[in-house]
């Protein structure tokens, strides 16, 4: 596959490497944690690091995609995790957020009627305890769950992970798992789509799985 390879300083773009990459454009979402002075931009660029666009956030931004219809999506992280809905000018035309929820800002997805898909999360206290030796009698459980809109931004349903898993079935061996601990991430959702007009697909990392969902 060819491709290019680019580093982002400021507003420049410094190429390291160039192997006849296919044509169209870079769509770069920065995160100002990763540098001490940085700033968070939305930034779009040609094939030899020409801006074809740029707009500074006040907060990181990510999850940068085109949708079936043209329009772009991302998130802004300035102002809880809040995914937009662009059009071609760039301006915002919709926004998404979970309904009674925390968003989760690592996926969102739309499909061609419209109707979105995005990822939530929600602390619930569970008494390990009695699921695991040594577990916490007051967990909390950081818990996924996704909700499907339709075009007209009405809740479809809510799906919660919590409810599907089981939480002994997560990988234990990894170091971001300890289910004796008082947090617990037993699942961590990483991306979402749908897969059909009935059915999602659901990345559960902890897990090392990515679950079809009907």
């Amino acid at each position: 596959l060819n491709q290019s390879h680019f580093i982002l300083d400021g507003s420049d773009i410094d190429i390291i490497e160039s192997n006849g990459p296919s044509n169209g454009y870079f769509f770069v979402a920065t995160k100002s944690f990763y540098s001490d002075n940085g700033s968070n931009y939305f930034a779009i660029f040609d094939n030899e690091g020409n801006p074809v666009y740029m707009r500074l956030l006040e907060g990181s931004a990510a999850c940068i995609t085109e949708q079936y219809n043209g329009h772009l999506t991302l998130i802004d992280g300035s102002i809880g995790k809040v995914f937009f809905e662009l059009d071609s000018m760039f301006q915002v035309v919709d926004t998404f957020l979970v309904d009674g929820y925390q968003t989760d800002g690592h996926d969102f997805d739309m499909d061609e009627n419209g109707h979105v898909l995005l990822l939530g999360a929600e602390n619930i206290t569970v008494d390990m305890s009695v699921i695991v030796e040594g577990g916490n009698a007051n967990a909390i459980i950081t818990d996924k769950l996704v909700q499907e809109f339709d075009a007209d931004n009405n809740l479809l349903y809510t799906w919660k992970a919590w409810d599907h898993y089981n939480i002994l079935d997560s990988n234990t061996d990894s170091p971001f798992v300890d289910l004796t601990a008082d947090k617990v991430d037993y699942i961590h959702a990483n991306s979402l789509c749908f897969d059909s007009d009935t059915s999602f697909l659901f990345s559960a990392r902890h897990y090392d799985e990515i679950t079809k969902v009907d």
